[in-house]
């Protein structure tokens, strides 16, 4: 089968929607060992060490460039992404590819969506948007000046766009919060649609490391931290976000006691935060270690090399994808409830891999450090029942099926 992705986002980038498509793509190989792949993405300045992923199915990328003039361009036009100014190139590329399926990643592509379907037409019966955000809710959740000032207009090309591909009828949401909150916005136009059906996917981080590599790299960590005596407590994300800039400054509120009482039992702690955008808190460098935009094989060490990931995010909307990441790695969580959000099954139950920010105890530190291995392999054994690529793979293989049934 012929799958076409179209995305504003790039297969390499760190970022969450550089995660979205790699789980997209990767989920295809699983349920279709024969697919052929053709991405539409921007493209990336990028180092020969940042080309980390590689997927055999992909037979064709296009890469388009953003720039301020064509982003400028682009809310003039009332498009909330610059890739909507290539729509009748791209929609041409589409009609000759003539796919079997279309996967939209994020609703910013309405102006393309809306061209493509007059091309080629059989797109309207065969194209999938998955919602990676209610995006109407996080316009408030930037540190982009540019947004912040035209907020009206991008609220209005937003909109825009979204009505537009909710046409395709076929709705991927990654939490049932913002399912909720999008068909709730949105009620006087999916109610006009009798053929309007959307689906909740599971939680999902994708990573290339076996459970043989995780048990390993586990007790490997558990035996230096052993020797050096020193925990380090990891935090990721874009700091392009103000959910995650606050959430720096949470950690530091936090950080006296829990490293209090790692110290109580003879151990240091190291604060570590990494990813976009990170060289702002270089002011706090003396309470913090800094990486700024670390390349995957950087971030995936940081992971392995870590003892407890902390997410004491406080705002924001959309799935916080960290927490399924640090689980992959058999990492324990020290968050704010909030942080959770959309993780039900963390939710709904207790977990000794999962400790709140706010009650983080001498007896969790004792426990955590006591039990250390076993702790880290049901964290991870608990990611592989839930948010793994496989179990992502079979919602998306059924979601297909449904489909098809219904034609």
């Amino acid at each position: 089968m012929k799958y076409a992705i179209l995305t504003t986002y790039n297969i390499q980038e760190m970022s969450g929607g550089g995660h979205s498509l790699r789980k997209i793509v990767k989920a295809i190989e699983l349920i279709d060992s024969d697919a052929q792949i053709c991405i539409f993405q921007r493209s990336l300045t990028m180092n020969d060490e940042d080309m980390y992923w590689n997927f055999r199915s992909i037979k064709m990328q296009r890469n388009y460039l953003k720039s301020t003039l064509r982003n400028v361009i682009s809310r003039i036009l009332l498009y909330p992404n610059f890739m909507n100014l290539y729509k009748k190139r791209i929609a041409l590329d589409i009609s000759s590819f003539e796919p079997d399926f279309i996967f939209f990643i994020g609703t910013r592509l309405g102006e393309l969506f809306h061209e493509i379907t007059n091309h080629y037409p059989k797109a309207i019966q065969r194209a999938y948007v998955q919602v990676e955000n209610f995006e109407i809710g996080m316009i408030d959740n930037t540190r982009n000046t540019l947004q912040k000032l035209f907020s009206n207009i991008e609220r209005r090309s937003i909109i825009r766009s979204e009505r537009e591909m909710i046409k395709s009828n076929k709705l991927i949401f990654l939490s049932n919060e913002d399912k909720k909150n999008f068909e709730e916005f949105y009620h006087n136009v999916i109610s006009k649609s009798p053929d309007y059906r959307s689906w909740v996917v599971p939680h999902c981080y994708y990573q290339d490391l076996s459970p043989q590599d995780i048990e390993h790299s586990i007790k490997e960590r558990y035996n230096k931290l052993q020797r050096e005596k020193e925990v380090q407590i990891l935090f990721t994300g874009s700091f392009y976000l103000q959910s995650n800039v606050q959430a720096v400054y949470n950690i530091l509120k936090a950080s006296d006691s829990i490293t209090a009482v790692f110290k109580a039992m003879g151990f240091g702690v190291k604060y570590i935060v990494a990813g976009y955008n990170a060289k702002i808190f270089a002011s706090v460098g003396d309470r913090l270690t800094i990486m700024n935009r670390p390349t995957q094989s950087e971030l995936q060490s940081v992971f392995r090399s870590s003892d407890i990931y902390i997410s004491p995010v406080t705002m924001g909307t959309g799935v916080n994808t960290k927490i399924a990441e640090a689980l992959s790695y058999g990492l324990p969580i020290v968050v704010e409830r909030y942080s959770l959000r959309g993780y039900d099954e963390l939710l709904n139950s207790c977990h000794d891999f999962v400790f709140d920010i706010n009650r983080f105890s001498e007896k969790d530190a004792h426990d955590l450090i006591s039990n250390y291995i076993s702790t880290r392999l049901r964290a991870y054994d608990f990611f592989s029942d839930n948010y793994s690529i496989n179990v992502f793979a079979k919602s998306i293989r059924r979601i297909i099926d449904e489909v098809q049934m219904l034609k």
